[in-house]
């Protein structure tokens, strides 16, 4: 797969691995996706408008969806076997640079600073909170799905409980 339309972008989190044993690529336009049963690449969705592109993207735990944070501040959950996306719009104020999912819930930290939490049975966030004063670079979300750490260009680092619902620490 030749990856010469790969975004130059510090900011942006172009690639995640599935434990279904597949690789996603977030290129200029489209996402493609490398599966390791198979030894094929294909494209797994091309977006039509010109213009908008991927800045992120997290495979969901244990199924075939894949969480898309996009240039314009919607965050896009795409079922890649059937190559359908939802969209879930008003999500960030500009880019969606990263996304952590859990087997029901989708973490994205966009360029505002904030975090939202998201079902993607449901419209509408959970929760949303400010993380950080400037662009959020990096999003993990623990593996029980109960901690959401966030680094920003802020240079900060912060540990956000889903259980308690507030911060437990943050680190400059």
């Amino acid at each position: 797969m030749p990856a010469n339309n790969l975004k130059d972008d510090f900011y942006l989190n172009l690639l995640d691995y599935a434990d279904s044993g597949h690789i996603g690529v977030g290129l200029q336009g489209g996402l493609f996706i490398w599966s390791g049963c198979a030894t094929k690449v294909t494209k797994a969705y091309e977006f039509g408008e010109e213009g908008e592109s991927i800045c992120s993207l997290g495979f969901m735990r244990g199924g075939s969806k894949v969480a898309l944070g996009l240039s314009r501040g919607e965050l896009g959950v795409l079922d890649f076997h059937r190559q359908k996306l939802e969209r879930l719009s008003g999500v960030h104020l500009g880019r969606i640079g990263s996304v952590g999912c859990g087997p029901n819930l989708i973490c994205s930290g966009g360029r505002d600073g904030y975090v939202s939490l998201w079902d993607p049975r449901q419209e509408d966030p959970i929760f949303r909170y400010r993380a950080h004063d400037q662009e959020i670079c990096g999003l993990r979300l623990g593996p029980a799905s109960d901690l959401v750490a966030t680094g920003g260009n802020d240079n900060k680092l912060a540990l956000f409980s889903l259980k308690k619902m507030e911060m437990l620490a943050e680190w400059s």
